[in-house]
């Protein structure tokens, strides 16, 4: 139950960034319009905030659409097999998914120590911070499949409510 609510906790941290980095990167790219079209001249670093916005809100919004099970999820094959089957399919996917963020993770703080010496140009801050949405954002998207594993663990054992828990998570 701690853990639930650790979880709870650092979703909700994960979506007030999210909504501060939007809010980034919209004054960024309206900054830019205005001053390259009303004043005629350009501002060098917006087009580079921008995208480092939407870098951090691709990673950090993977993590929490894999808390939710909102990603894209194939299950025709699936829907026609027993519910124990189609929990079994689910655990294999969510193990594998687990690595695969894992050795992201692991991968993403190699690159994120590469890369902490060099500068962007506009900005001028280290990559490292860019670089970071790697680790973290893997990070957090597997803890969030821990937790989704424990959930399909729970059900297969038989545990907990059935209904709510398909209409908590979708496999």
């Amino acid at each position: 139950m701690a853990f639930r609510k650790a979880l709870n906790l650092l979703e909700s941290v994960i979506r007030l960034f999210l909504m501060l980095l939007m809010t980034t990167s919209v004054v960024s790219i309206f900054g830019q319009v205005i001053f390259r079209y009303v004043f005629n001249n350009a501002l060098v670093w917006s087009e580079e905030v921008a995208r480092f916005s939407l870098i951090w809100m691709t990673l950090l919004g993977s993590a929490v659409a894999v808390r939710k099970w909102q990603h894209l999820f194939i299950d025709s094959v699936l829907n026609k097999c027993s519910h124990k089957v189609k929990e079994a399919a689910a655990l294999l996917f969510k193990l594998s998914l687990l690595a695969f963020c894992a050795l992201m993770c692991k991968l993403g703080w190699q690159l994120t120590e590469i890369t902490w010496k060099a500068i962007s140009p506009a900005t001028k801050i280290s990559m490292g911070w860019i670089y970071l949405s790697l680790p973290l954002g893997f990070g957090f998207m597997s803890l969030f499949m821990v937790e989704s594993i424990m959930n399909t663990i729970g059900r297969l054992r038989g545990k907990g409510n059935h209904e709510a828990a398909e209409a908590a998570e979708v496999c």
